[in-house]
């Protein structure tokens, strides 16, 4: 009986966050031409991963309104590589968490920072390409 209270604890914790990611992940599909996001975003597109580590690392994302999201660009013919660099470009780095890093850290410690989760998620994104998970 605990287990189950804790379970619908989490559940009204988290049902907001999945609401939104299937609201941004269907105003993605309605809105965006699939042509165009395939063309410019698709497996084929190099530049296409550092661009969305560079969009996900001030974005603060949440697991659960990435997984919508991520379904419907994957559908849409987002390559996986380019997901998972705005994946990890959003879940390492997040303008409250920079704010946050910028006031006990100097400015190199910093940028040093922002540099690696930069570089780790463009290099697992072209991984991901590469092996085509």
């Amino acid at each position: 009986m605990l287990a189950f209270g804790d379970s619908l604890g989490l559940l009204k914790k988290v049902f907001p966050y999945l609401l939104f990611g299937a609201l941004v992940g269907g105003f993605i599909h309605e809105a965006l031409p699939m042509d165009i996001v395939e063309k410019f975003a698709g497996v084929g597109a190099w530049w296409a991963i550092p661009l969305a580590a560079l969009v996900g690392i001030p974005l603060y994302i949440r697991t659960e309104t990435m997984i919508p999201i991520a379904s419907i660009l994957y559908g849409a013919g987002v390559g996986s590589g380019v997901l998972i660099a705005l994946i990890i470009g959003g879940a390492g780095a997040s303008i409250p968490e920079v704010a946050l890093l910028n006031s006990i850290f100097k400015k190199q410690m910093l940028i040093a920072f922002l540099l690696s989760v930069f570089s780790v998620a463009c290099v697992t994104g072209y991984l991901f390409n590469y092996f085509s998970f």
